[in-house]
């Protein structure tokens, strides 16, 4: 059972923590659906990290294929999240996505030898947590999860909403 987490930043209403509702259960489709979810809800230019090599070479090699205007290839493996990530680089357009891998479970060492940062590990720390909640939600009904990002949807939406009245009184 494998749980995949999407972390923005400290408080963000779009940290996400969801179960791997798929047969296969492996940590490069759990990450990859991280990077699929991500995708499809992102609408301004966007930077995707990544502990996983698997997932960040095969993204960075479809971006480029984007960038010389070819199709982006498929990988063999996990081909209907891949086919996710390419209808979104296709969506988003060129040089508007990026993914880098990091270096995850980092230690201090790493911080010191350079191979991380302070953001980046903080980061991949909070995703992973994320990963575990998401791995955890399989215990919680199939109804009460769909209820519960529902409402979360909703709630983001009227919060957009009264931001965009309160600047619109702002300009007048």
């Amino acid at each position: 059972v494998a749980g995949f987490g999407v972390f923005y930043f400290a408080h963000s209403p779009w940290n996400t923590s969801l179960p791997l509702a798929t047969r296969t259960q492996t940590s490069d489709r759990a990450e990859l659906k991280a990077l699929a979810w991500t995708l499809q809800r992102a609408r301004e230019p966007t930077h995707v990290k990544t502990d996983n090599e698997y997932v960040a070479n095969h993204a960075t090699s479809m971006i480029d294929d984007l960038a010389w205007n070819t199709s982006p290839r498929l990988p063999t493996v996990h081909q209907d999240l891949w086919a996710i990530v390419r209808t979104h680089l296709l969506r988003l357009g060129p040089g508007n996505t990026a993914v880098s891998w990091i270096k995850g479970h980092a230690k201090q060492k790493h911080l010191d030898q350079g191979i991380t940062t302070k953001e980046d590990m903080h980061g991949n720390d909070n995703a992973d947590t994320l990963a575990g909640v998401g791995r955890d939600l399989w215990m919680v009904p199939l109804i009460t999860r769909v209820g519960h990002l529902t409402r979360r949807t909703a709630s983001m939406i009227v919060q957009k909403m009264i931001v965009q009245i309160f600047m619109q009184r702002q300009d007048h």
